[in-house]
């Protein structure tokens, strides 16, 4: 198996399976001798920490118990020169950790690394937490993209909402925003630079599409 590149980037809404999927190529690319590590690059705070410890006394960060765990509700729209901030401090932290987590290691071992969230992900929470659906055509992501995902291979994760609920039914739960994120994922299938995996009830048969976009 020859790869066109060594990051692999799973994107995806929560519930789309791009956590089982991410597993089922880890599985795939170690059996055939590929060293692979898999990061979770999502929530990439360090100079971000100071700007959410302000939202937190301010209210524009919520904590509200569901079950027995509490969430994060960011309310970032609320004060549009914070949502500035967050966007452009978490920018700044995912940008550390890829050049620690993601580009070094791939500069000096020969390692596959697969990214269980990364860039897209992080800026469809910003368009969430600040409502700014079009975060995808400013300066910021056309940087950032350049400056990290350059090499990447992008696979979008699109699952039916209905499949995704019949899944994981606490979703609704924990993303009281599941439907406006839902409609910004699918609104991100249309850049066309993308590779779009569509994962129905068949995973075998999504995970095949997985293998043919990564190979040469």
């Amino acid at each position: 198996m020859k790869l066109k590149g060594r990051l692999i980037c799973f994107i995806g809404i929560d519930g789309s399976g791009k956590s089982t999927l991410a597993g089922m190529l880890y599985d795939e690319l170690t059996s055939k001798g590929y060293s692979v590590d898999v990061k979770w690059l999502r929530m990439n705070y360090f100079f971000t920490k100071p700007v959410l410890l302000f939202c937190r006394i301010t209210g524009l960060t919520r904590r509200p118990s569901v079950g027995t765990k509490k969430i994060s509700v960011h309310e970032f729209y609320r004060c549009p020169p914070i949502a500035w901030a967050v966007r452009w401090l978490h920018s700044l932290d995912t940008f550390l950790h890829y050049i620690f987590k993601i580009y070094l290691p791939l500069l000096f071992t020969k390692k596959v690394i697969i990214c269980d969230r990364f860039l897209h992900d992080v800026f469809v929470d910003f368009a969430i937490e600040g409502r700014r659906e079009r975060v995808f055509d400013t300066i910021l992501f056309k940087v950032c993209k350049n400056l990290m995902l350059s090499k990447a291979i992008c696979l979008l994760i699109l699952t039916p909402e209905k499949d995704i609920l019949k899944r994981r039914p606490d979703v609704l739960l924990y993303d009281k925003d599941f439907a406006r994120r839902f409609r910004v994922f699918n609104e991100l299938s249309k850049s066309g630079d993308l590779q779009i995996i569509h994962n129905t009830e068949d995973l075998n048969f999504a995970f095949q599409q997985v293998l043919a976009s990564i190979q040469k």
